[in-house]
Parts: C-alpha cells; structure tokens; sequence
C-alpha cells in the first residue's frame, strides 16, 4: 500500500518537472495548451511503464496559458492519465486510446476554455456521476479542487464510449 501512494506522488512530482522544464525552456512565457498536455500525457504513461502503448490523439489549438494555469493543468492532466490507466484500460479490449479536445468559445465577458479529456474505457460509475462524495478516490478529488478553487473553472463528468471529463477555464 505504501509503495503505491509512493509511487503516486513520484508521478505528481515528475509531471510538475515536466512543466518546470517546459516553462524554463519557454522563459517562463505563456504555453500551448496543446503542446503541454501532449508533454505532461506522455510523460505520465512513460512513468507507468505498463501503459507505454497508449495512442494518445490531441487536437491542434492555438490555446495558450500562464506559468501558473500550466503548474495546476499538469497536475489535472496527470491525475486524469493515471484515473485512465488505473481504472479504464483494465477493462478496455483493443488498443487503448486518449483522446484531447481543446476549444476556445468566445463569452460574454470572457473567453473560456473547453478542455475535454477521453479514453475508451469502460466509463465512470454511477455514483462518480452522481457526484457522491464518499465515491471520489483522492485523485479525483485533487482534479475538481484545482478545477474548480485554482483554475477557476466547471468540471462536468459523463459517459460516451469511455471516461469523459470536460472542464471549463476562464481566461
């Protein structure tokens, strides 16, 4: 038990490395959104070295975000690969599959991010859905924290062929 929570906080750690280095490497200047969750992705599958043949699909955007939305998005990014390995891909017959969708929409005050995050897993259970508390794994319950207290965003959990979070950021 303790080398699995062990091993858990090594790939939280290793994907805020993976966005230290991106944004030193950027000067610490905005980041493709794109480019970041194609980074922090394949950097947590490489951690789980069991999940190496992954076919991960990220949709072109023009998308930016600061040094302090990319140190929290890879950290959702993260949480959410790990939930897809850990949960999904268990049950999933044929080759497993990520796929990313990120859209800007133009507000009324603001513009706002959609970011939906797929796999073809089996899906979430009904009382993840249903938002029951006692359900969320520790995981989960980091990803909707920094959504909804750092990024200032929604998260809305449903099923369609597989786990699909989509999460919403205002810019």
């Amino acid at each position: 038990m303790y080398q699995a929570i062990i091993k858990e906080l090594i790939n939280r750690v290793q994907s805020l490395a993976t966005v230290h280095s991106l944004l030193s490497d950027a000067e610490w200047a905005p980041l493709a959104l794109d480019k970041l969750a194609e980074q922090i992705i394949h950097s947590a599958l490489h951690a789980l070295t069991l999940y190496q043949n992954v076919a991960v699909k990220i949709s072109p955007s023009p998308v930016q975000v600061t040094p302090a939305q990319a140190h929290y998005l890879a950290m959702v990014l993260n949480e959410l690969t790990t939930n897809a390995i850990k949960h999904g891909f268990s049950k999933t017959t044929g080759l497993p599959q990520i796929m990313v969708n990120i859209r800007l929409v133009a507000g009324l005050k603001q513009n706002i991010i959609e970011f939906e995050f797929r796999d073809n897993g089996p899906g979430y259970p009904e009382e993840i859905l249903q938002g029951r508390q006692e359900a969320l794994s520790v995981g989960f319950d980091l990803i909707r924290n920094i959504i909804r207290r750092s990024l200032r965003g929604s998260l809305s959990l449903y099923n369609d062929q597989g786990q699909s979070p989509l999460f919403n950021l205002n810019l």
